[in-house]
């Protein structure tokens, strides 16, 4: 009795690449782009588009419109597009409003937030990587890691000579700004929001020259003797020969050498600036004919001069 010999079909092996993502138009990143969150905001976009596989939209252009793959395309874009706007903030959103194609929308938003931005995010890094926290092993090995990885891929290794004199520059920049005292905040934002990040000296030497004028004595000149006659005729007792002597005195014209005004109010510099009817020979408004307090037997007395 011959054995029949069963044939068992061979199911064919199933695929084992996971299925595409299903199209959504509700998308979002961990939070929207402000502007000076450009950096990170970035990133996480990049991602979001990676799993879904249409990360070649930020790059590629369009297909030419007579071709057979331009209708696709474009719907895949729009769809792209519209993820990029409900990952925008209010103030942001006009930016591409008029940009037809995910690439065109993504190189505006870059060359509008990514400049401004980069100088002060690698200082925040670096703030960030020269500070002693104290904190576990694990903890710490975590932090400097994904703090190195956000600097090297904003400032990724280059072979170029002057491109690494000028990583150099920033990072010296960044130690020198760290250094300075909480009360430099508005210069240390002004460097930092600059589009290019200027090299140490520069920097230096601008805020030496921004400190030197905030430590200048004040250019406005004191108030008028007459105010001061007539706190005297009121019977103060702060008269000319008090506070008016002195809060003139530190006033030293450069134009005339006389104390007791500035160079803005020397009316031998600034004819216009002495009153209309004045022929004494004073150089300043400080020198008015007015009324001084003279005292006598420890008393004060208005003593009026000029007539």
């Amino acid at each position: 009795m011959a054995i029949s010999e069963t044939s068992t079909a061979t199911t064919p092996v199933a695929n084992l690449a996971p299925p595409p993502p299903t199209p959504s138009e509700n998308l979002s990143t961990v939070s929207k782009l402000v502007g000076s969150n450009y950096p990170d905001w970035s990133v996480s976009f990049t991602f979001l588009l990676r799993s879904q596989r249409k990360r070649h939209h930020l790059t590629d252009d369009p297909p030419p419109p007579d071709s057979a793959q331009f209708d696709d395309w474009d719907a895949s874009d729009a769809l792209v597009l519209t993820w990029l706007a409900n990952n925008l903030s209010d103030e942001c959103l006009p930016v591409i409003r008029h940009d037809e194609t995910v690439k065109a929308a993504w190189l505006h938003l870059a060359a509008l937030y990514s400049k401004g931005t980069q100088t002060s995010r690698i200082y925040t890094l670096y703030a960030e990587l020269f500070a002693r926290p104290s904190m576990s092993p694990i903890a710490a090995y975590q932090q400097v890691h994904a703090l190195g990885s956000e600097i090297l891929q904003n400032r990724p290794f280059s072979a170029d000579l002057a491109e690494q004199h000028k990583h150099f520059q920033e990072l010296l920049v960044v130690c020198y700004l760290l250094r300075l005292p909480e009360s430099f905040d508005m210069i240390r934002h002004q460097i930092l929001g600059e589009a290019e990040s200027p090299t140490l000296d520069a920097t230096a030497a601008r805020i030496t020259v921004i400190t030197s004028l905030l430590h200048r004595p004040l250019l406005s000149s004191p108030p008028p003797q007459d105010s001061y006659a007539h706190q005297a005729q009121r019977g103060g007792t702060s008269g000319r020969s008090q506070s008016g002597a002195r809060g003139s005195s530190r006033f030293l014209c450069s134009h005339c050498g006389r104390t007791g005004h500035s160079v803005e109010r020397c009316w031998q510099k600034h004819p216009h600036l002495r009153p209309s009817g004045d022929t004494s020979s004073s150089t300043s408004v400080s020198s008015r004919p007015s009324a001084s307090v003279a005292r006598t037997s420890g008393s004060a007395h208005v003593v009026t001069q000029g007539k």
